[in-house]
């Protein structure tokens, strides 16, 4: 059961970047605020009727409540906007680095020994930084600056978000925390509405009609790839399950890009990307 629940936990993950890409790729596309705030709603149902239409929550758990709310609003709509302006391929390599967050944060605050492999694939990070930067000359995908600023603060909000999740499952060792999951989903996708009805009034309508499909599905498949991740850790250790998944879904997402969006990559970006990943698999090793 470990290896379907990992694989189905993998699919999902890549669904939702496929789904991502093409309402970011549609024609009229655009409404951040209303893609994420359909995207959290379906997310949030998933856990809510996986739960039993339950929300159950450990005593203190609402302090954390804010913190959860703000990371995750802020790593949903810089995602989002990344991939709009962005190269799939390399947007997704690079958001895979958010990681790096709660790592350091357990390395200052807790006084935690990086290991040797996670400082080899901080160096290699750096080396694929500097490849995936197109080269003017190439036929080749381009990253702008407008690009480059949105995937830092989708790589800030989406660490952050992570780093969050540890706190809170340090606070509540041994307690189900899918209550809190489902509330910072629900509450997320209400504020991305009240939002939504401020800036894009005028678009909500017709973006509904056409990408709704979209919105539900990637929602839909962030829900459910948690759903199996929180199945699998109880089973699996997370120095190997991390790591598997995070590099068999940059493959997934890589290839998708390469053969479904025709993203032409030269070969100096293809080899930032290879590099990318193994870091990223050396990083998420204890």
């Amino acid at each position: 059961m470990v290896g379907l629940y990992l694989c189905l936990a993998t699919a999902f993950s890549v669904l939702l970047s496929f789904f991502k890409k093409l309402d970011a790729s549609a024609t009229g596309s655009g409404a951040p605020f209303l893609f994420n705030s359909i995207f959290a709603l379906f997310a949030g149902v998933v856990f809510f009727v996986s739960s039993g239409l339950r929300i159950k929550l450990p005593d203190g758990a609402l302090l954390y409540l804010p913190l959860t709310i703000t990371t995750y609003v802020g790593s949903l709509l810089f995602s989002y906007l990344s991939i709009k302006t962005g190269p799939l391929s390399i947007t997704s390599v690079a958001s895979s680095f958010g990681l790096l967050i709660p790592v350091l944060y357990g390395i200052i605050v807790y006084g935690e020994s990086p290991s040797i492999p996670f400082i080899i694939g901080l160096m290699m990070l750096i080396a694929c930084i500097i490849l995936i930067s197109a080269d003017k000359k190439e036929n080749s995908q381009r990253v702008s600056l407008r690009w480059a600023i949105l995937t830092v603060l989708s790589v800030a909000f989406g660490g952050s978000f992570t780093t969050v999740q540890n706190l809170v499952g340090r606070a509540f060792v041994g307690k189900s925390n899918s209550g809190i999951m489902t509330l910072t989903l629900l509450c997320s996708a209400v504020v991305f509405f009240s939002v939504s009805l401020m800036l894009e009034r005028k678009k909500i309508k017709e973006r509904l009609k056409s990408g709704i499909l979209y919105m539900a599905g990637a929602g839909i498949c962030n829900g459910a790839s948690n759903l199996f991740v929180l199945l699998v850790i109880p089973l699996m250790s997370a120095s190997v399950l991390y790591p598997v998944m995070s590099v068999s879904s940059l493959v997934a997402v890589l290839l998708i890009s390469a053969f479904f969006f025709k993203e032409h990559l030269s070969k100096r970006q293809w080899l930032g990307v290879v590099i990318g990943v193994v870091s990223a698999l050396l990083m998420n090793l204890k």
